[in-house]
This record gives C-alpha cells, sequence and structure tokens, in this order.
C-alpha cells in the first residue's frame, strides 16, 4: 500500500520559489474506502507531474470539498467516481 500522504515537494515542477509557508499536501485518509483512494492518488499524481504549483493549490481546495462530501452519510455507499475505460474524466452519473 502506498503513502496515503501526497506532498507536492515530491514534485520538482511544484517547488514554489519564494517563501511561501504553505506545505501542500493531499490527504487521502479523508476518502472512505480503498477504490476511492485508488482512483484520486491517479488522478493527483497526473496533476501533479503536470500541473503547476497554484493550480494544485486549487485542486486541494476542491479535493477536500469532495472528500467531505464523499464521507456524509447519505454518500458513504458510494464506491467509485470515474469509469476509466476511455476518458479519466468521465463522471458516473
Amino acid at each position: 500500500m502506498e503513502n496515503d500522504i501526497i506532498y507536492f515537494s515530491d514534485f520538482p515542477n511544484l517547488q514554489e520559489t519564494g517563501t511561501r509557508k504553505d506545505n501542500g499536501k493531499f490527504d487521502l485518509t479523508l476518502l472512505p474506502t480503498q477504490e476511492l483512494k485508488e482512483e484520486f492518488r491517479g488522478y493527483i499524481m497526473y496533476r501533479c507531474k503536470n500541473g503547476t504549483f497554484r493550480a494544485l493549490i486549487q485542486d486541494r481546495t476542491a479535493y477536500n470539498h469532495i472528500a467531505k462530501f464523499l464521507n456524509s452519510r447519505i454518500n458513504r455507499r458510494i464506491k467509485r467516481i470515474w469509469i476509466l475505460k476511455s476518458d479519466p474524466i468521465q463522471f458516473i452519473m
């Protein structure tokens, strides 16, 4: 099992210059199931390799809202978010 915390500092393209004190990270322990952790890990790793520091800050905010939504009692039955066959961003409705 991989580490459940993904740090921005692990990716060279996300090394922020200056004195910004944001310790950027995604905490996968906020997700309720292992399937969701795997899906989000793949998406986050892709974004970390191809995105900018500022974009990741915005993604982390959205991720935290999604994790909170998925942990609410009414939504805990959700097991997967994406259909991974052709388009990794295609949502299941």
